[in-house]
Formats: structure tokens, sequence, C-alpha cells
């Protein structure tokens, strides 16, 4: 009954109230988006709400119901839920309750989930209790991935007693007999269509309705025979020896006279045997009367298919199916795993007598025997638990040990536990846990589940998990490991079903400064070494000599600390261990799951130059290493070593030290930076990056209809697939596995083989080839079209090579690497695009050492030879991370260079990229230094390790953009996702199960984002401009006659940034093709997104839905040479001033209620409408912004350091008590701003478009309080110089009565209010000749601060002087960027209060600022005495301005990633 639901305005007949959108946006909307019909205005239902400008899958609506509940009460929750958005699959959408409480952590009360699709209302229900009130109980609806909108229609929570379940319980139908939980049959009750059934010889449809009250059914038609009807596959869902109880709801519809027979059939399928038919259950159903059929089955031995199907009723009849269930007998327990039913035996185990106390049952030896024992070695050999213990003796092999078969008692795609306790006879050996499989096919697999150090002196814990995906004919479990003649004693045996794991929340972590060095006395700026201790009996002390400036990759990171050093280092000295070096203990200042970056200068002492040395930068973590960065030193210069780091688990203690070079040697540590990264501000810069990388212009012009009839239409452009490689490793053994496969073909396109190609796995022993297991996956990629890497040819490891390969020498070595190149490639010739020709040979020198020097180089050309078209890799790990001395970007370099020389053809480079807490500026380093080799570079294997899943998904996200926004990197492969399939552990995206989690999540997010999703209206010329990834797309157009177009479009680019391409459509012609090259040849000839190739292609694909519409490709080709005749606006370039000059478009963005803002539009510029009552207008609540787009002598469109204006904005915001866009969307409002106008962009050396972003209140207030609505806009101006003595030095005055900001005011952000009261002071002082004012603090009236719109420096000999940003000076953009470049050059630059006397003193005197650029200062005037600076030629400013404006305009190498490049 309505009066018994506690939800206030459950039907959102009210509206929104008092429903709350949770970071989102909600409206209510009358019409049903299912139906074509519009709710009447005296309709009962409210409607219905939309949740939308979903960012996060919690994001939904939510509603405080804490006055209305109380705890020990049961309640009942349905609501009627569907969505909305660009993707056709289903969506899950959940219903929790959130318990909040002020002194413990928030709890979260899983309700009920479902699964919605976008063309229906379906119920979601489930229940809920409180244990203990909180003090807050929200309810709240979440769910759907981010892109598609939630839509709900009612929700009501009613509080139960045990009479209501008794009358619900009567009342209910066969569907909801037994808890859904532990139905095995999907999609039960046809909610999901006929997902998951199959019609067997017939046809079938699925009749539902959009109301939520109704039901959905299944129709069974065209039925020719009695046994046609529905079926689906629960092989996976059962086993043997279990009871199963079905329950069906069934009717007939048709020629029925009286009742028709209905039975519920379970099929048996035997690849050795017939197949068996089991009658589970009949009924007689009558036309439009529902019947329930129940039954029970049981399944004996191990069939190969159990399929469950209904069928019956004579032909002509329809079957109608309501809803099935399928539930295990043998256990009704409500919070049953998805794997219900699946242990064979009471406690779960797989193994039989696993502790022997029935002896040696079930036990057999693996070429050995097996005795059990008491005791052993006269009482010293006790077992470790229980009364006996196994051995395993007179061991033949390796593989020798104790096995159990255990075919008949494991099930495929389930995860099992092995657990057991070793000890061996005698000495210290691996001891392993394998598990054998044998196929139907005859194919043998080897799993390794776990290995462990054993040893004679006590049982040690063997320990692992193993998953089968095919089903095997037999399945063995041994131990082996140890040499022959060891014997391995076995105290306890275990396998059953593992337990599965709860998924890990996000993570609590600590507030924490970004950039914020957490190491002490690090500068040494006191002259001591305070802080630090020596560890070990080495000596330290404080030397002079050391470099002035951060190391490179800490200055681009740090955000408060100085830009310079003291010049200082520790000293260590008598170290008699490589251990030995300064230390420090960090313990209180590192964070729980917080990524830090490490930097420092090292050097060593003389006495370790004779050969290289390795310098770490160590952390010890409760007595464990971790690895913080490592670098190798042979001279006598000082080196920046890098790394980073992140601890997951409470430490007791967590100690830093420097430590490496060998003993004796002494060791010099400066300017040691740990900080922690900013991960969220680093993907904002990366998602501005990938749009200039991976983005391109496109037009789209329309033709074949009238033009009014043309003008107006609406435009659908969808992206489907963002055409970036991505790819994964597969094995063998997952292509068994249909979910493994599912994902693999939903989310890659790209395949490497984990084993299945090396040398090792082809011809384990000489002569003896497996090619089966490669040629069953090339067979498998070749019919989904999956591209595939070879790896690898060889391997320079010599623990990677196989023991008969090691054994030869010379001739025979030479002779064996030459069939195994030669038999590869000719048999896998044009299958590869890609070859990995010899792994890791930073790593290893097997083959170099024993064959000539140019052996290496052979490999290369001989495969070049054999396999002209395949792009030759070299592939090594640890390049992008700075954990390996070995491996640096600086050697990778040197290698390829040396193997060039010896004519070696390589083509690419492979960075592996098993990575650990990665840093976004240390991987772009080393990427950007092997771009310098201009040859295309691929992530080969990636994957990244955290034992929360959440933080996992941060770091994949981390390395995906860096690979994404980079322009040298052309493909990423990930090495896996499927867990137990990975070389580590936790990196996982996929659990066993085929469940995503929430690394998987993100991955997913991560490609939606990828794609790119266009809704416009065609202008008056008949055309729309969007800009998007290239990839494949659908377009729609509907014009205002509702004619329709539709069609498919593939948009590749090799060359990513000179194109602009025009796709013309037709109404009414025959479709057109227009293709400039072949893809089949271009593939052969070139990388296929090779940003360094000079020919230009392109691919253009169309698939047309009917005739409605044709479409034609024109391309447009702007060369660098042709861009200097690229049009611009009607302007005199020569004459220009800083004054307006009306541009075409202006951008802008409107906030929420919640603070987000909604996706902003450009629009023609002009005049915009306030309310009287804006925030803006009554109390001045507005933030203005300054930057400049330049034009390079290139052509390229460059923007210098949004990012910072973008925090400088939000800084500003929140002190002016405003909501502001996100760093990304400001950025974006920005890059859309300068397109729109790129024609208003001078030409090089002729000034710049300036960008004026404001934010401000434009909601309305009459008393004094924050606006409701902040608008952020963005217009430009192309202008010269902002001073009217243009490049000419300026004359300034010092006002000493009137200040430009107080302490405590917003003289520290860029508020608009901070420039009225000065305007006066400028008529004033620009009257008596004067070019600007020079403002002293309103303190003391005695240090001088800034000009009106700029910051001053001062320069006297190598030292510039600047005032220090205290609250009252704002923080200029130019300013910091001179600083930085200042010490770069040798500089001391000082950041403090400057008396104004200071200022007689100073050689030269110059201005920064966006506006003003760098300014030199003639003179400045103070107390009628006019003191004068030099200007012209050689001066320091000429230098900084020099530099500056290079980077700026791209003539100078920007080695900071301070520009962006949008055009």
């Amino acid at each position: 009954m309505a009066d018994l639901n506690i939800v206030t305005n459950g039907d959102f007949s009210a509206g929104i109230e008092p429903w709350y959108p949770n970071g989102c946006e909600a409206f209510v909307v009358s019409s049903d988006p299912f139906s074509s019909e519009v709710m009447s205005a005296d309709s009962s239902s409210g409607g219905y709400v939309v949740v939308t400008n979903r960012k996060e899958t919690w994001q939904g609506l939510e509603q405080d119901i804490t006055t209305r509940v109380a705890s020990g009460m049961n309640y009942t929750v349905s609501t009627c839920v569907g969505v909305s958005g660009p993707f056709n699959e289903s969506a899950e959408v959940l219903s929790t309750v959130r318990l909040e409480h002020e002194d413990s952590p928030t709890e979260y009360l899983f309700i009920g989930k479902t699964y919605a699709s976008r063309d229906k209302w379906v119920d979601l229900e489930g229940t809920f209790s409180i244990s203990n009130m909180p003090d807050r109980v929200v309810l709240y609806l979440e769910g759907p991935a981010p892109g598609k909108d939630l839509l709900i229609r009612s929700v009501t929570v009613r509080s139960s007693t045990s009479s209501d379940f008794q009358e619900t319980e009567k009342n209910t139908d066969a569907s909801n007999v037994f808890p859904l939980a532990l139905n095995i049959i999907k999609n039960h009750d046809f909610s999901d269509g006929l997902y998951s059934w199959n019609t067997n010889g017939c046809d079938s449809f699925v009749v539902s309705s959009n109301d939520c009250n109704l039901e959905s059914n299944a129709v069974v038609n065209n039925r020719s025979e009695t046994w046609q009807g529905l079926e689906q596959d629960i092989t996976d869902n059962v086993s043997p020896g279990f009871s199963y109880k079905v329950s069906a709801s069934v009717s007939v519809s048709g020629p029925v006279l009286g009742s028709a027979q209905v039975l519920a059939t379970l099929k048996l399928e035997h690849k050795s045997s017939a197949t068996e038919f089991q009658l589970i259950g009949k009924t007689y159903a009558s036309k439009d009367i529902w019947k329930t059929l129940e039954g029970t089955f049981e399944v004996s031995g191990r069939p190969d298919r159990v399929v469950f199907f209904l069928e019956g009723p004579p032909p002509g009849i329809d079957l109608l199916v309501k809803s099935v269930t399928i539930h295990c007998e043998s256990d009704n327990q409500f919070e049953r795993s998805r794997e219900f039913c699946s242990a064979p035996e009471s406690d779960n185990h797989i193994f039989l007598n696993s502790s022997f106390s029935d002896g040696l049952n079930h036990w057999s030896g693996r070429g050995c025997n097996l005795m059990l024992h008491e005791s052993l070695a006269d009482g010293k050999i006790l077992p470790d638990s229980g009364t006996c213990f196994a051995s395993a003796s007179e061991r033949t092999h390796k593989w020798s040990g104790i096995e159990q078969d255990i075919t008949e008692r494991v099930q495929r795609k389930l995860i099992y536990e092995a657990s057991s306790v070793v000890r061996l006879s005698h000495s210290h050996h691996t001891v392993q846990a394998t598990l054998y499989v044998q196929y139907l096919d005859q194919r043998e697999e080897y799993i390794g589940i776990s290995s462990v150090q054993g040893t004679h002196d006590d049982w040690v814990e063997l320990k692992g998990k193993f998953l089968l995906n095919g089903s095997p004919a037999r399945a063995v479990v041994y131990i082996e490991g140890p040499p022959p003649g060891i014997d391995v004693f076995v105290d306890h045996f275990a396998v059953k079903p593992a337990e599965k794991e709860t998924p890990s929340g996000r993570p609590y972590i600590e507030s924490h400064a970004f950039g914020m060095n957490i190491v002490s006395n690090s500068h040494l700026s006191d002259g001591t070494i305070e802080g630090w201790f020596p560890l070990g009996d080495c000596h330290l002390k404080v030397g002079d000599g050391s470099p002035r400036i951060l190391p490179p990759l800490a200055r681009d990171s740090l955000r408060k600390t100085q830009g310079y050093l003291s010049g200082r280092y520790v000293l260590a000295t008598n170290r008699s261990g490589t251990w030995m070096g300064p230390a420090q203990t960090i313990t209180d200042k590192v964070k729980l799951f917080v990524t830090y970056q490490v930097s420092a200068w090292v050097k060593i002492g003389s006495g370790g130059r004779t050969s290289p040395q390795d310098v770490n930068i160590a952390l010890s973590v409760d007595g464990n290493w971790v690895n913080g960065g490592k670098v190798e030193v042979d001279d006598g210069d000082w080196h920046e070593v890098v790394g980073s780091f992140r601890i997951e688990k409470e430490a007791k203690e967590v100690m830093l030290h420097v430590q490496g070079p060998s003993p004796g040697v002494d060791l010099m540590v400066a300017g040691l930076q740990i900080f922690a990264v900013d991960r969220k501000a680093r993907l904002s810069y990366l998602r501005g990056q990938a749009d200039v990388v991976r983005k391109r212009n496109v037009c789209l012009k329309f033709s074949g209809l009238d033009p009014s009839e043309l003008s107006g239409a609406t435009v659908k452009i969808r992206q489907t697939r963002n055409s970036f490689p991505l790819g994964s490793c597969i094995s063998r053994s997952n292509i068994d596995n249909e979910d493994f496969v599912g994902f693999f073909l939903n989310n890659f396109d790209w395949a490497v083989f984990g084993n299945e190609l090396k040398w090792y796995w082809t011809e384990p022993e000489q002569g003896n080839f497996n090619y089966r297991d490669a040629n069953e996956m090339i067979e498998f990629c070749e019919r989904y079209n999956i591209k595939t890497r070879g790896h690898c040819i060889f391997w320079e490891v010599e623990s990677a090579i196989q023991p008969w390969v090691q054994q030869l020498t010379g001739s025979k070595l030479e002779a064996a690497v030459e069939n195994r190149v030669t038999d590869l490639l000719t048999r896998y010739n044009g299958k590869f695009r890609h070859y990995d020709v010899n792994n890791e040979m930073l790593h290893g020198s097997f083959y170099r050492d024993r064959l000539d020097s140019d052996a290496r180089a052979n490999m290369f050309k001989t495969a070049h030879e054999l396999d002209p078209l395949a792009t030759l890799f070299l592939n090594e790990y640890h390049i992008e991370d700075g954990f390996d001395s070995r491996s640096s970007p600086e050697k990778y370099i040197k290698l390829v260079h040396k193997l060039q020389k010896k004519g070696a053809p390589v083509g690419g480079i492979g960075i592996q990229g098993h990575i650990t807490s990665p840093v976004g500026h240390i991987v772009r380093s080393a990427l950007d230094k092997l771009s310098t080799l201009g040859l295309p570079i691929w992530f080969t294997e990636l994957d990244v390790s955290s034992t929360n899943e959440h933080i996992r998904g941060d770091d994949l996200e981390v390395m995906l953009w860096e690979a994404f926004a980079h322009p040298a990197i052309e493909g990423v492969m990930l090495w896996g996702f499927w867990e137990l399939f990975m070389s580590r552990e936790h990196s996982h995206l996929v659990n066993a199960d085929g469940e995503v989690n929430e690394a998987g999540k993100r991955f997913l997010e991560i490609k939606r984002e990828w794609l790119s999703f266009v809704d416009g209206v065609v202008e008056d010329e008949g055309g729309l401009e969007f800009r998007g990834y290239h990839g494949s797309y659908t377009v729609e157009v509907v014009t205002s006659e509702s004619k329709v177009g539709t069609t498919s479009l593939i948009i590749i680019f090799s060359t990513p940034i000179n194109k602009r391409y025009i796709l013309e459509f037709h109404f009414g012609a025959q479709t057109k093709l227009v293709q400039h090259s072949s893809y089949m040849a271009l593939r052969r000839c070139l990388p296929q997104y090779s940003t360094t190739s000079s020919y230009l292609s392109k691919i253009w694909g169309f698939r047309m839905h009917g005739t409605k519409a044709a479409a034609s490709v024109v391309e447009e080709h702007v060369s660098g040479a042709e861009r200097e005749d690229e049009e611009y606006a009607d302007v005199d370039w020569d004459n220009l001033g800083f004054s307006l000059v009306r541009t075409d478009f202006m951008f802008a963005t409107k906030s929420c209620r919640d603070g987000n803002f909604e996706q902003g539009y450009l629009s023609r510029y002009g005049n915009i409408e306030l309310n009287p009552a804006a925030g803006i207008l009554n109390y001045g609540q507005g933030l203005i912004e300054g930057m400049k787009a330049y034009r390079g002598e290139d052509g390229r469109v460059l923007l210098f350091r949004p990012e910072l204006n973008a925090m400088r904005m939000k800084i500003g915001a929140e002190r002016m008590c405003m909501h502001s866009p996100s760093v990304h969307q400001f950025i974006e409002g920005v890059k859309q701003t300068v397109l729109a106008n790129r024609r208003w962009v001078p030409p090089p050396g002729k000034g710049s478009l300036y960008l004026r972003p404001l934010l401000f209140g434009s909601g309305a207030s009459l008393g004094v309080a924050a606006a409701s609505e902040y608008t952020f806009l963005v217009f430009g101006s192309p202008v010269q110089n902002y001073f009217k003595e243009g490049t000419a030095a300026l004359n300034l005055y010092v006002e000493e009565v009137i200040p430009r900001a107080y302490l405590g005011g917003t003289g520290g952000v860029k508020a608009i209010s901070n420039y009225g009261p000065v305007l006066e002071v400028m008529r004033r002082a620009k009257s008596r000749g004067f070019s600007d004012v020079l403002y002293l603090d309103a303190d003391t009236g005695k240090n001088i601060e800034e000009v009106s719109a700029a910051n001053i420096f001062l320069v006297k000999g190598n030292t510039i002087v600047t005032p220090a940003t205290s609250g009252t000076i704002l923080g200029g953009i130019t300013r910091k960027s001179i600083i930085e470049i200042a010490l770069d050059l040798g500089y001391k630059v000082e950041e403090r209060s400057v008396p104004v006397e200071e200022l007689k003193e100073a050689e030269e005197v110059f201005c920064t600022g966006t506006a003003a650029g760098v300014a030199s200062v003639g003179s400045i005037t103070f107390k009628n005495t006019r003191t004068e600076y030099k200007v012209g030629d050689g001066i320091v400013t000429q230098q900084l301005r020099s530099i500056l404006v290079g980077i700026q305009t791209g003539s100078i190498q920007d080695t900071k990633d301070w520009v962006l490049q949008i055009a």
C-alpha cells in the first residue's frame, strides 16, 4: 500500500525533491522513454527521473531516510528502473544503503541489483535491516557505467513483518519459489530477452511490457516436432552427485483442444558415447492458463555437456514460458557463491585422504616410491600435524613425486586452492606443486600451482591456486622439483575450491600534500647532517660542490620547495658493506597507498671508478627491501637517480637509505627528494595531450536535399571503436574458456602468445617440435581478425634457454640458431606483424658470449630476409621506471645504435612495462628519450600490480594515458587480464569466474573515454565540423522532414597533425567509396600508425543501411609548406596593439546545483544576458584568467602551461566561495575557443591570440550569499604588445599612498575586484608619462610588491630577486616559468621581501606577465628620484625573454612538457 512507503515522493509526482543527485545531475520528465505515448497531465504517476552527467559508477540518486527507519526491523525495497545512453549492452543497476557514523567509517549495505537495457523498465528488489542505528541512513540507486543515464520510475521501501513474509510466500509464482541467488538458470524470467536461451529447430520471441507490474514471457512458435522447444546450457552450473529441483511456469497457445503436455527434459551429451535424455517432469497446460511444471534430476558421471530444455506440445501449438528456476537441493543457504553445488564432498575437498588418515589410498608415486612415517632420523623429523607423513623416495627425475588423480572431481572455470606442508631429506631446493592435464584431443598441459624453497631443517608451507579452462580427460596434481636422490616429505596435501575473496574497497588515504618533500634536511642548508644517521659503521659528513639545481625529474613535479639547492651533499666514507650509507627514518611521513616519486643527485668517490657501480635509493619496510630507484655510475660526475614506491600495508618502521657501491667506495648524495605525486593533475594534462595526438578535425558536408530542408538537420556521430592498437597476451588454454574469449574479443584487436612461440616450447628437445599450440592460436586469431605479435624468436637470458641448447657451442650452436629462425619464419611467413627478435639483450648475453660479435645483428638480418613485411623489435623491461641500472633508456638507445651500425634492420622498440607504482613524469621522460630514435615504440607486456583493485586501476589508468598521449607510442599490449593467467600476482582485471573487478572496470571506462560522441546541427552552409579520435563511427542524419540517412565509416590517420578531412553525404544516391590506398598493401609497407613516415595514407570504409544516403570523401592536404597560405582573418597584423578585436566564437558552460559544470558549447561572440540580481553584479563574485595561443613557424598552434591557469582559477574559486570547472573542463573550453577562432591566431612573430577565461556568479541572490549558479566563459582577441612602448623599456612610478592589496584580502588570486581600485592610480601615473605603477606592501609601506598587472624582478650579478607570493601578490605563471628557466641557467633566485631601497642597487629590472611577457624596465621613480637600469642587447632580461618566447612559440625544444599543441 502506498501509505506504507517510507520513501518520500517515491513516484516523483512532486518533482525531484527530496531526492538528491550524488555528484551528477537529475531531472523529472513526463514521457515514457520506452513508449511513443506521452503521459497525461492527470496521470497518477509523476513520470520518471533521469540521472545524467554521471562520471562514476557510484553516482546516482539518493534520499535521506534516517528518521523513517529503525534498528532491528526488516525493510523490503522495490524499484522500477531503466537505462539510456550510447551503449547497447545491458547495464548493472544497484540499490544500496549508506550508514554514516560520526566516530567510525561509513558502512554500505547491498540491497539488490538487476540488469537493465535501453528499451524497457525492469524491477530491482531486495531487503535490508539495520542492526545498530547510525547517525545517518541514506538510500541510493547507482551502478551503470559512466556515460549511461539512470532512469528511475518508482521507489518503495516498506517495513516487513513475519506475517508479511508468510503472505508473500503463499502468493509467489514459480519464478520466486526459491531465492534468485540460488537459481542456476540465467535470465530466468526473460527480462533480458532471450539472452542465454536457444530454440531447438523452431522460432521464439519475448512478449514484454514496459510496465513494471507486468511480466515477460517467451513464445516458442513454428514448431514442427513435439521435441522442439526452448533450451539452455547448464554444464558449468551442475555437479555429479547432487540433486536439483526444477520449477517452471508454462502455458500453451494456438489450436489447443483441451490441454497439451509440456515436459522438462535433461540432455546429457558425451563425446565418446551416445547422448542421454532424462525426463525431469511434466504437466498439462491449457490455453491462457499458466501451470507450474516441477521435477528433480541428478547428474551421474561427467557428461561433456548438460542441456536443460522444455518441449512437448503437439506440432503447431505454441509453447509459452514465463519463468524457470533450478536450484540445488543440497544447499539452501541464500549466501551461496555462484559456484554452488560444486563440491563433491561435504568438506569441499577435491583430494581424497589428504592427511593420509586412510594410509596411502588414492595416492600414487610418480617415478618414485611412497611410504608413510610416524617419524624419521631418530625422532628428529616428526609430523607437522596429525600422526604421520608421506615420503617420496628413490626419485628418478626432478618431476618425480607424490600425486593424485582428480579427473572425476575437478571442474573447468573454477578456482581451486592447493596447500601442503613439505620438507626435504637433505639440502635446500625448490619444491613445486604442478597440475598435469590431458585433454580429449590428446593435447597436454602442465600448470605450475606454486613453489617454495624447501629445506631439511623444518616444514614449509606450499600454497597456490589453479584453474582449468577446458574440460580434461585426465587431471593429476603432483609435487616435484628437487634433483633425483632427494626425498620429499609431505605432511598433508589438500585441494579444494578456493573461497571467493571479498573485493577491497577504495582505501582510505590520509591527508597529504602533493609535491612536498618528506625527506628531512635534504638540502643541508645549515651545513649539518641533522636528521641523517649512518647505516652500518660508515661515517657521514657534509661536503660542498654538488649541483645547485634540483634533479631534472623532480624539478617539474615539486610545487612547494625551493627551486635550487645549497650545493652541499652527504658524504659517506669508511663503508665496509654495499648496504652502508646515509639513512633516516620516515615512518610517520609515509602514507599508505600513496605513490611517491624519488629523485636525487648521486656520485661516487674515485676508488669506485675502475668499474661500474650501482647506487640505489632503498627503503627498509619492517626489514623488507623496497626499491626506490637505481642508477649505474662509472665516472666522477653527478648523476640523477629516479624511482618511485608505494606502501600498501601498515608498517612499524620505514627507513630510507642510500646504498650500492662496493665496500671502500665513498658515496655522495645531494638534494634527495621524496614526494607524493598528483595522479589526477597528471591525467588532466595527458587528456589534453591525447586530444592533440589522437584526434583530428573532420568536416561533414551534406547535399542532395533542398537547403531549407537540410538546414537545422540533427546529426548523431557515434564512435564504435578506437583504432589505437590495443592487445593482450593469451595462452593456448585461454581460448578454451568462452568467458575469456568473449572479454578478449570485445576489448582487444591484437594478441601475443605467452609461451607458445618461444623456442623452449616449440623445440623442448632437439628435433622434437611442438607447433600445435601455436598453430591453433594462429587459427583462432585469423578466425576473429586479430593481429598478432611474434614473441619471441630468441631469448638472450640463459635461464630461459632449454638445456640442450645451453650445451651447444661453436658451429653446432650457430647451426641450431640458423635452423630455429629459418624454421619459425618460414612456417609462419606473413602471419605475425611484429617479431621480438632477441628478447632482453640488456639482461642476458648467452648468444653474444658464445657466438661472434655479429650474432645479434645477424638474427635481425636473417629474420628480415625470411619475412620482410614483419617489423622487427627489441624487447626489454624496466626501461621506463628507473628501477634497474642495467636497462636505462640511454643504454637501450646505445644498444639500438650498435645493432644498426652492424646493419640490423631494427624496426621497433619494445618496452615490456611490468611496472609498479608508476609515475607519469618518469615514464614520459623515458619515452621522450627513446623517441629520438625515430622508431615506433610499443608497450609489449604492460601490467600493473597492487593488492587493492582500485589502486591497480589507478596505476593502469596512468600507464594507458601516458601511452595514448605520447606521439611515439603506436600500440599497447597487456600481459594478460585474467586471474591466475598473469605473470605477477594482484595484476588481473577479470576474476577467474569472469567477473570484471574494479581495475577491469577502470580499463573499460578508459576505453569508453577513447571514443568520441557528437550531437550537432547542420549549419546554413550544409556542414558540421567535429573533432574525434581515429577509428570506426556511425553517423545518423535526420532532417526537418524526418528523412534519415545512416552510414558507417572508418577513420584511421597515419599522419596525426597535418590533414583535415571532409566527408560528403549525398541524399538519394547510390553509395560511393573513395579509397585512396589499399589497406592490405599499406599495412605491409608501413607501421600502421607511424607518426614518422612521410607517406600520407588513410583508410575510409562505408557500409550503408539502405540507399537513403550516400557518402564520398574529399581529403584536404595542409602540408607544412602550404600552412603559410592558410586563411587568416582580415587584420592588419603589423599594427596590432593590445585592444579588443571581435573574433568569431566564444565558449560557455554553467554549473549545476551540486557544483559540477555541464558540457560546454560554442556560440557566436556577442553580448550575454544576466539577471540583475546575479552574484557578479551585486557582490563581485568573479575571477579572470589571462593566457595566450601562439602560432609557431611550422604552423602549429600552441598553448603555454594551461593547466596552471586552470589550477589558479580553482584556488581563486575556493577563496571566493565559487564553484569552478575541473582542470580538464577548463583546458577543453580554452582549446575549443582557440580552434573555433583559429584564423584569429596571428602569423608567427606578429603577436598571439590573447584568451580571457571568466568565471562569475550568474545565479541570482538578493541577500549577501554565494550565487546558486556560475558561468565559465572563454573569449579571445588577437594582440601584440601590452604596453604602448612596444618592446621599448618601461618607466615605472612607485605609488606610496594607495596599496594594491591587503593581507587577508584577494591580492593572491585573480579576482575581478582587484583591478578596479588601481585604475585611478594608473591614470594619474600615465598622465605624467609613466608606463605603469609599482605598488608597496600595505602593512609597512617599505617593500615592493608588483606592478598593476605584472610581477617584478631585480637583477644584480648572478642573483635574481623577486617579492615572495605571501597572499597579497598574484602567483604569475610567467613569473614561475622565468624562475625555473633562470635556475636552469645557473642563476641564483631569491623569493623574499624586497625593500624599496634595493631598487637603487639593482643592475636590471624587468616585469613578467601573460599580457606583458618579459618587459625590460628602463627607470623607476621613487620619491621624485629616478633610478635607471641596463636595457638593450646582452642583458639577463633579454636572455630569459628569448628562451621563454622560444618555448612558447615552438622554436626551442620543450623539454619540460610546458607546451600543449592543439592544432
